[in-house]
């Protein structure tokens, strides 16, 4: 499948560490099967570690807790049975601890 695009954060309410992400799939054109995605996956660091090896997710959307007083950056993959898409480009975001209180 094609990289996901459209890949954008926004914190799920105001003075909260939930982040949701979000992303659309790319239809391939070209390719007559089309190869549309089976499922996604999100890849996360923290700080300026490695990135970890990611969970699957079924949806283009999901909603997960931040540590505080981190930055968190994401990526996000499409993977069928053809396999993994190159990933989409990568967003951080972070929240201090007073900000969350």
């Amino acid at each position: 499948p094609l990289a996901p695009t459209h890949f954008s954060t926004r914190f799920a309410a105001a003075r909260t560490n939930l982040v949701t992400l979000s992303w659309h799939l790319q239809h391939d054109s070209i390719e007559t099967s089309k190869a549309e995605p089976e499922a996604y996956i999100l890849y996360m660091r923290k700080g300026a570690g490695d990135f970890d090896n990611g969970r699957v997710v079924k949806d283009t959307t999901i909603t997960l807790a931040i540590p505080a007083d981190t930055i968190c950056s994401f990526k996000v993959t499409a993977i069928n049975r053809g396999g993994e898409s190159f990933p989409s480009e990568v967003l951080a975001v972070g929240r201090t601890k007073s900000s969350i209180t």
